[in-house]
C-alpha cells in the first residue's frame, strides 16, 4: 500500500487459517503462504490418542474420566476406530487449532509465532516496525484475538492491528455489496449472510465444525477405507508415511459430486486405481461426499433457516448473490450440485457467484477504499501496544474491549 499525505502508513494483510498462513502487502493480487505442517515437526506434539469430532465422542457433558472410558470403549471395541485413532493423532501436526473459545494452548502458540516469524521477517521484505496489520478475521474468539494481537505487536513489533471481517470481504470480493456466504474449509461451514457489507451474524450463529468440512470429509474417507478390511489397502496404502496427502490428493483430484438424479458412467462394482496396484471401490469416489453434504443431513438445511430468519426485504438479495468459498467447493461438481440444490429447494430464484477470496477482497479494499480515507475514519479502529496495555489487568484482557469493526464503514 502507498504512503499518502493524508494517512502515511504501509500496510500487510495477514490470513490465518488451520494448516495455511498467508501474508502480502496491501495492493498486491498474491500472498506469500507457509502451511502449519513446515515448522509442526519442531515442536513437541501431544501425542494422546484421539478421534475426530465427527464421531461426537466429545461429549462435554461427561466429566473427563467419564470421556476417557467412552473414548478407550470405543477403540475397544471397534478395531476400525482404534486404526482411525492411530492415524489421526499422528496427522495432527499437520495442522494448528486456531478458533477455540478457551485459547490457543500454549504448543499452538508457539507453533503460531514460529510461523508468523518465518513467513513475515524470514521470507519477505516486510519490516514490521513500519507497517500496520489487516487481519482477516475468520470467527477467531476474542481470547485467540489478543493471543494474535500480543505476536504480532509485542513479539514482532507491527505498529498496529485492524480487524476485517472474512465473509465481508469475500463479498467484495466477488463485486458485490450483499449476498450469503458459504465457507466451506478445513475446520468448519459458515454460513453468513452479508447486507451492504455488514455481517449480520451473530455469535457464530451458523458456523458447525463437525458436520460439513474438510477435516471430517477426509476422516470419514478414510474411515471408509479402513472398514474396506483389504489386505493390500492396508499394508501398501493405509501403512504409507504420506497418507495424509495422498488422501487429500485422492480428494481434490479424484472426487467429485453428481447433478440431482446423475448417474455414474460406470458401474458400482467397478474399482478404481487409487495407488499403483492398489484398488477401491469406485463409488467411494462420490457416496462419501454426496451423503455428507447433500444427503440427508444437508447443508441447505442452515441455508433455509438463514432465508427464513432474514428480513423479507432482503431474502431475494441474498439469494441472488450466494458467494460459495473455502477449499471443499472445489471438489469436481461441488458447486453445481449445491446451485441445483438451492434452486430446487427456493424455486430457482438462485444465483451462485465467483470470489476471488477474502485475501484479494481485503487488499482491493484496503489498497482502493481506505488508503483514500482520512485517517481519523479508521484510526479509532486500530489494535496497538498501548490499547493492549488498557485492556489488560491482573485477571487478564479485558475481552469485550474490542473495538466493534462491524461498525466500521466498508465504502464501496
Amino acid at each position: 500500500m502507498s504512503r499518502s499525505a493524508s494517512n502515511e502508513y504501509s500496510a500487510v494483510i495477514l490470513t490465518i487459517g488451520p494448516r495455511l498462513v498467508s501474508v502480502g502487502k496491501a495492493g498486491d493480487s498474491l500472498s506469500q503462504s507457509i502451511q502449519f505442517r513446515d515448522s509442526c515437526n519442531t515442536i513437541e506434539v501431544d501425542d494422546n490418542k484421539e478421534l475426530p469430532g465427527f464421531l461426537e465422542l466429545d461429549d462435554f457433558s461427561l466429566s473427563p474420566e467419564q470421556q476417557d472410558v467412552l473414548f478407550h470403549n470405543s477403540i475397544t471395541n471397534s478395531s476400525d476406530y482404534d486404526k482411525l485413532s492411530i492415524i489421526y493423532t499422528e496427522d495432527k501436526s499437520k495442522w494448528c487449532p486456531i478458533n477455540i473459545p478457551n485459547g490457543l494452548g500454549e504448543r499452538s502458540e508457539a507453533i503460531l509465532h514460529k510461523v508468523l516469524i518465518e513467513l513475515i521477517i524470514e521470507r519477505t521484505d516486510i519490516s514490521p516496525r513500519d507497517m500496520k496489520v489487516f487481519l482477516i478475521d475468520n470467527g477467531f474468539s476474542a481470547l485467540v484475538k489478543f493471543q494474535i494481537f500480543n505476536i504480532l505487536l509485542n513479539k514482532l513489533k507491527f505498529r498496529a492491528v485492524i480487524l476485517q471481517p472474512e465473509s465481508v470481504l469475500s463479498i467484495i470480493a466477488s463485486n458485490k455489496d450483499s449476498g450469503l456466504v458459504v465457507d466451506i474449509g478445513w475446520n468448519s461451514a459458515k454460513f453468513s449472510p452479508v447486507i451492504d457489507v455488514r455481517d449480520l451474524t451473530v455469535n457464530n450463529k451458523y458456523e458447525y465444525s463437525r458436520q460439513w468440512n474438510g477435516v471430517t470429509l477426509h476422516y470419514l474417507m478414510l474411515l471408509r477405507l479402513i472398514e474396506l478390511n483389504d489386505d493390500i489397502v492396508n499394508e501398501m496404502l493405509l501403512s504409507r508415511q504420506d497418507l495424509f496427502d495422498i488422501i487429500e490428493n485422492f480428494i481434490m483430484t479424484c472426487v467429485f459430486v453428481r447433478p440431482i438424479d446423475g448417474e455414474s458412467s460406470f458401474a458400482d462394482s467397478s474399482r478404481f486405481e487409487i495407488l499403483e496396484d492398489v484398488f477401491i471401490p469406485n463409488k467411494l469416489r462420490y457416496e462419501v461426499v454426496e451423503s455428507m453434504f447433500f444427503g440427508e443431513n444437508s447443508i441447505i438445511q442452515p441455508i433455509k433457516s438463514i432465508i427464513k430468519e432474514t428480513n423479507i426485504d432482503n431474502r431475494v438479495t441474498l439469494l441472488r448473490n450466494v458467494v460459495v468459498t473455502g477449499d471443499v467447493p472445489n471438489i469436481k461438481g461441488f458447486k453445481f450440485r449445491l446451485s441445483q440444490e438451492l434452486k430446487k429447494t427456493f424455486d430457482d430464484k438462485v444465483t451462485t457467484r465467483i470470489s476471488l477470496g477474502p485475501w484479494v477482497g481485503c487488499s482491493l479494499y484496503v489498497s482502493s477504499i481506505l488508503s483514500q480515507l482520512d485517517k481519523s475514519q479508521w484510526k479509532r479502529f486500530e489494535i496497538t501496544r498501548d490499547s493492549m496495555k488498557s485492556l489488560q489487568g491482573v485477571q487478564g484482557y479485558r475481552l469485550s474491549g474490542l473495538p466493534d469493526y462491524q461498525s466500521m464503514k466498508f465504502l464501496r
